[in-house]
């Protein structure tokens, strides 16, 4: 059955999900180095509070180094809108 999503499969993309944000989290400034920082950002609009904040907790005192770089000011544009 193609286009029907139980719980489980559910259940399973959030899991998924949350693992993925964790290690966005873990390897915040290694990815605000390349173009993969934006595909994580999009990651990071889904996350929880708790994630958001630790995200963000991670970039305070690297804002200005972050907002020159090509692509670590596309984070901090992100991150402040959220």
């Amino acid at each position: 059955m193609h286009g029907v999503l139980s719980k489980d499969s559910i259940s399973v993309y959030i899991w998924e999900l949350n693992v993925m944000l964790d290690e966005f989290c873990f390897s915040l400034f290694k990815l605000c180095g390349n173009k993969l920082s934006i595909l994580m950002l999009q990651l990071f609009e889904c996350g929880s509070f708790e994630q958001k904040v630790e995200v963000v907790q991670q970039i305070e005192g690297h804002v200005l180094p972050l907002s020159l770089h090509m692509y670590g000011c596309r984070v901090i544009q992100k991150v402040h809108i959220l």
